[in-house]
């Protein structure tokens, strides 16, 4: 089980509360939630900025590569770089993560002003993987087209922390009532001096017809499953996830797939084995 800091201030009645990771895994392995591992997604990613692609030219001396001018300023002047890339997946107006010259990357790689076949390159667009993300990502990382240029690309990767923190825990049998992220924050909330902020579900509008007309549901073994229920939802458009979801699923390492996909695992991984005694 993962746990993301940034998403567990979501269920604190004060989310801006002071939050010391080490004290704070202490504290957890006291109570029997054993923190296996604490790891900081953004870490090496202090030089890496939010860039816009301006324009694509052919390189002169190789036909794999490409010749960007990438902007990473906002401001009147709009600071632009030069830099050469072989990926393929990249157009003009595409947001994209820059690392800037002295950047040191999750990989060990070390960004430097060079010539490449030729053409001064200026830093490294970054994919995925470069970024220390995804393990077999190809291609550019895209970056929301709301996010702001020379931002540290951090700030996204975080939801919008400077810092995303990750929790490994190392959960028993006995916790299952911790194998979610609201059940995390009932355990955690004492711990920091504050209190649950259980979030209430959206109210939908109620078609007149009943879901036992449209489909069927049958338990065949009601020993394995006592229970099953089922709801229609329709008026359904397949889509892209809003950046926020993106980024909780993210920072506990699930890939963001499509709005329908990702709402699922997102209230899975909020409440799934959230129990309470005496509501079993």
């Amino acid at each position: 089980m993962q746990l993301s800091i940034s998403w567990l201030r979501d269920y604190l009645l004060k989310p801006d509360v002071k939050i010391v990771a080490n004290d704070l895994a202490e504290k957890l392995t006291m109570r029997g939630i054993q923190v296996g591992a604490i790891r900081q997604p953004s870490a090496g990613l202090e030089s890496v900025v939010v860039g816009r692609i301006e324009k694509i030219e052919p390189h002169p001396n190789a036909d794999r590569l490409q010749v960007t001018r990438t902007v990473i300023s906002s401001s009147a002047g709009q600071e632009a770089l030069q830099i050469v890339c072989g990926a393929r997946n990249i157009a003009e107006g595409d947001i994209v993560p820059v690392a800037l010259v002295g950047a040191s990357l999750p990989g060990g790689i070390k960004i430097k002003k060079s010539a490449i076949r030729g053409v001064e390159s200026s830093g490294m667009l970054c994919s995925a993987r470069e970024l220390g993300l995804e393990d077999d990502a190809e291609g550019i990382l895209q970056l929301p087209k709301h996010a702001v240029l020379g931002e540290p690309v951090a700030r996204l990767l975080g939801g919008g922390q400077p810092e995303e923190t990750v929790f490994e825990l190392e959960l028993t049998a006995n916790r299952g009532d911790c194998l979610s992220m609201i059940g995390l924050a009932r355990e955690i909330a004492p711990l920091l001096k504050t209190k649950l902020r259980e979030p209430k579900p959206p109210r939908f509008r109620m078609s007149q017809h009943r879901t036992s007309s449209i489909i069927k549901v049958e338990v065949e073994d009601t020993t394995l499953c006592p229970r099953y229920v089922a709801r229609v939802i329709d008026e359904i458009k397949i889509g892209e996830s809003p950046d926020w979801i993106k980024q909780r699923l993210e920072s506990v390492g699930l890939r963001p797939i499509n709005n329908v996909v990702d709402i699922t695992n997102f209230v899975m991984y909020e409440r799934s084995e959230e129990r309470r005694v005496g509501k079993e």
